[in-house]
């Protein structure tokens, strides 16, 4: 695949001809896209340590800056995020992934012994119950089931497969019942999924949940990203939104947050995300199961209609800043219909994101970097590539910033517990013993702040590759200042 510069219509080709040849089951051309991939794509449960491939990687590694964990991590994941199609002509296409993929093909050539692949990952039901409902995961797992006449509710209905517009994808008739996921599933691709194209679009749904959700868990693991699709963060408890399924981004903060760790969620993507919003809201309210600390800050330009009604039932116009329950919310369009650069890193939006940053000390910072607010995609926002550098850049920053405030905090914590357990004998009671590691374990996972970016919207190829170019770069050398438009 070409760079941008080189002429949008032969990169088009290119994208299209990879995709066309991974339907038909040839992975050569997607498989030069991936330098850094592993061949295995071996599954791992939540509990497992780091794969030999990321351990050998981390081994070799000479740099005294962190290692890049990114997903897709084998040849085979990202094709399998790549087999199903929407309605022809549909902004959310797998040519996307090309884009980026190509992208962090380039950098490779320069940073290959930082970038390391992420283990094959794949969402289970009860890790997608902490964000969904019990009907919406069964839905799920409907369009998992083999091809047979209930494989889709509402499938015995169905009229007979025909072809789709694109001519690439058999779509069935509109799904019968008042199923939430086939109904938001056939509003999407004006019924261009046939029962096949239901089971590809679960399957990396599932992929792309878990990937997010091992870079958010993985220990040793403190930058990552997650080049995925469909994207997920509008995707509420009880529907699918979008142009997708699972809402990785919220399955991964609220599991962090079960587990007792300090998660902040930043959505940059130019819609309102409405789905994470809902759910990391709902988890603020006093039946919120028991969440820990978790807070979002949500930065947009477009849609916002739960935005705008949460004022309305104030009796009042809705403001630049809005915050609903532990969300705050950003309207970068009341600033200027337009908003680049100097809005979203100026005065009125990024101190947001600094303030809620101090205010929780995150342990986990995950990232919705949706790319739709690029200069030149269809919503007419004019972010450059170099804006959502800078964006990312700023972020690694707090976030070693954090690492270094808490890691003084860390050697106070180890060396008392390391005092206490050897005062008075040689041989320390067990009790003694076992709260001296305790402590230096909760110091550990106290100083962690990771940082994970997780590919939303943006649909541009061109805009897509530079975003994910100058994201990366952000990761990779972030005491290099970005040159924003």
């Amino acid at each position: 695949m070409e760079s941008p510069r080189e002429g949008d219509a032969a990169e088009e080709s290119h994208a299209a001809r990879i995709v066309r040849d991974v339907r038909a089951g040839n992975l050569a051309g997607l498989a030069t896209l991936l330098p850094w991939a592993t061949s295995s794509t071996r599954s791992v449960s939540a509990s497992s340590s780091a794969g030999s491939s990321a351990s050998s990687f981390a081994s070799t590694s000479t740099s005294p800056l962190p290692l890049v964990y990114l997903a897709p991590g084998s040849v085979e994941e990202a094709a399998s995020m790549m087999r199903y199609a929407w309605a022809g002509g549909h902004l959310e296409r797998a040519e996307r992934l090309c884009a980026g993929l190509c992208a962090l093909r380039d950098l490779h050539r320069h940073h290959g012994c930082r970038m390391v692949p992420a283990q094959r990952r794949v969402a289970t039901d009860a890790e997608l119950l902490v964000a969904h409902s019990e009907r919406f995961v069964a839905e799920l797992r409907a369009f998992e089931a083999p091809t047979s006449s209930a494989a889709v509710p509402g499938s015995e209905k169905a009229q007979e497969p025909r072809v789709g517009r694109a001519g690439s994808e058999k779509v069935a008739s509109e799904p019968a019942d008042e199923s939430h996921v086939a109904r938001s599933l056939y509003n999407v691709s004006n019924g261009v999924l046939s029962r096949a194209g239901l089971r590809h679009i679960a399957a990396a749904s599932r992929l792309a949940c878990g990937s997010v959700l091992w870079l958010s868990e993985q220990p040793g693991v403190q930058l990552g990203m997650a080049l995925v699709r469909p994207p997920g963060h509008h995707g509420t408890r009880e529907q699918s939104g979008g142009n997708g399924l699972v809402n990785s981004v919220a399955v991964a903060a609220v599991c962090a947050a079960k587990a007792g760790r300090r998660v902040l969620v930043v959505d940059w993507d130019v819609h309102f995300s409405g789905g994470s919003a809902e759910i990391v809201s709902q988890c603020a309210t006093a039946d919120g199961g028991g969440v820990g600390p978790l807070r979002m800050v949500d930065v947009f330009g477009a849609r916002g209609q739960e935005v705008y009604q949460h004022a309305r039932r104030e009796g009042r116009r809705w403001q630049v800043l809005e915050r609903i329950r532990n969300v705050v919310c950003v309207n970068v369009a009341l600033l200027d219909r337009r908003a680049g650069d100097a809005v979203y890193l100026g005065a009125e939006v990024w101190p947001q994101v600094e303030r809620a940053f101090a205010e929780l000390r995150p342990q986990l910072v995950l990232v919705s970097c949706g790319l739709d607010a690029a200069r030149g995609d269809c919503e007419g926002f004019q972010v450059s590539a170099y804006g959502f550098g800078e964006m990312t850049r700023r972020l690694v920053l707090l976030c070693r910033a954090a690492r270094l405030d808490s890691g003084s905090s860390t050697e106070a914590t180890t060396s008392s517990a390391s005092v206490a357990s050897s005062s008075g004998s040689s041989a320390p009671p067990e009790s003694l013993s076992s709260c001296g590691s305790s402590l230096e374990r909760q110091a550990t996972e106290s100083s962690e702040c990771r940082l994970v970016l997780a590919l939303e919207g943006g649909y541009q190829l061109p805009a897509i590759y530079s975003g994910i170019h100058q994201c990366m770069l952000g990761l990779l050398e972030p005491d290099q200042v970005q040159v924003v438009g």
